[in-house]
């Protein structure tokens, strides 16, 4: 975005207006969401069940670990080993993982 602004030299009286350019300062990514928040963001781009699904089989593997974190974790951090699995899985990009946790910490 192009802004402009009025110089006035006070020696000479002279106005000049000069343009300037107006970069937005980039978003932070939080580190974590709560539960509440994590599942509403997962709802609304409709992964809640693919992840649920993902969850589920990864827990398979593990002697159920997966599954008992999902289901009583209080928070989800951004870089956590099973939220990265889960991710890699279901073919999310890093890029998307923030905009998703952009859009849940602005929630509420």
């Amino acid at each position: 975005m192009v802004a402009t602004r009025e110089n006035h030299n006070a020696v000479t009286g002279e106005v000049t207006i000069e343009e300037y350019e107006i970069v937005p300062e980039p978003l932070s990514v939080p580190q974590s969401l709560t539960r509440a928040k994590a599942l509403v963001i997962l709802q609304k781009y409709s992964l809640l069940e693919t992840v649920k699904s993902v969850v589920a089989a990864k827990a398979l593997t593990d002697g159920g670990v997966s599954q008992i974190r999902f289901d009583n974790c209080s928070t989800f951090d951004r870089h956590d080993p099973l939220l990265a699995y889960v991710a890699s899985v279901t073919g999310m990009t890093d890029g998307q993982l923030d905009t998703m946790f952009i859009e849940g910490e602005a929630l509420w």
